[in-house]
């Protein structure tokens, strides 16, 4: 949060929020899958997704794997 204002971090949360409470299942997901979906939102609903790499892998289903989602951003938004 040192490469982006204030005001695009409440955004991208308010976004990840969005698409977070958008998933219907019940069973945990893996964060490759998370990510998959994640990107493909931005692809469909964001106005630069060739500018996420997000949304690049998942164009070309290309899985993103991290270590614990609950040490970014990310994390802080889906508790």
């Amino acid at each position: 949060d040192i490469f982006i204002t204030d005001e695009l971090l409440l955004k991208t949360d308010k976004f990840i929020q969005d698409v977070a409470r958008k998933i219907s299942t019940t069973e945990p997901i893996s964060t490759a899958d998370f990510h998959y979906i994640l990107g493909k939102a931005v692809l469909t609903d964001t106005p630069s997704p060739r500018l996420s790499f997000v949304a690049q892998a998942a164009k070309h289903h290309i899985p993103i794997f991290v270590s614990s989602p609950g040490d970014s951003s990310i994390g802080m938004n889906l508790s």
